[in-house]
């Protein structure tokens, strides 16, 4: 029996050329969709989880008695993207009254998150009016919504460059609670990068 009989073709699934490339189509864009869910499974990337020195500038940026807004930038990496000199938040440099004594410490408010502001007698919150006192201490003289002082960050000085730990906190809690050293993703240090 001859197989391409009129009868024969009947009985098998007809699969016309426009179904064809329809279903490779379809099945392309399915492929091309789940791809980067498939290589980010495989090759997730740095863990946002950890923590890295970053440089916030030269000491002699920093003169004794000074309280010093800085931007911390860092080199972001998620998965496939890796970018340098990201902005990943704030910090406040506070110099001691002697060369080399600093703290640094979190601008962003304990009590709901917003970004505090130096004034003469200290930090405040624009939002709810949480004070603090200019070494990160909750001013308990006045009403304050805030559950607990600026949180402070680990620091170091490594020749004549100011480095800090950039953890973000959680808020409204008591206790520091660390959310991420970035939640944002993980940091390399700049020297690494350069």
């Amino acid at each position: 029996m001859d197989s391409n009989t009129p009868s024969d073709r009947a009985t098998l699934p007809s699969l016309e050329r426009r179904h064809l490339l329809a279903l490779a189509g379809v099945t392309g864009v399915g492929l091309c969709a789940a791809l980067p869910a498939a290589l980010t499974a495989l090759w997730p990337g740095e863990p946002s989880d950890t923590a890295a020195d970053v440089p916030l500038g030269a000491v002699s940026r920093f003169p004794a008695g000074s309280t010093t807004l800085v931007t911390v930038k860092a080199t972001q990496r998620d998965g496939w993207l890796s970018r340098r000199d990201e902005a990943i938040g704030a910090v406040w440099v506070v110099a001691g009254a002697a060369p080399g004594q600093f703290s640094v410490l979190s601008t962003i408010c304990p009590h709901l998150g917003c970004q505090t502001v130096v004034k003469d007698t200290g930090f405040v919150c624009p939002c709810h009016d949480s004070r603090f006192q200019k070494d990160g201490v909750r001013d308990t003289s006045v009403p304050n919504p805030s559950p607990r002082d600026l949180d402070v960050l680990e620091h170091r000085v490594d020749g004549d460059t100011l480095y800090c730990r950039y953890v973000r906190f959680k808020v409204g809690v008591p206790g520091k609670v660390a959310v991420g050293a970035l939640a944002c993703a993980s940091l390399r240090r700049t020297s690494e990068s350069a």
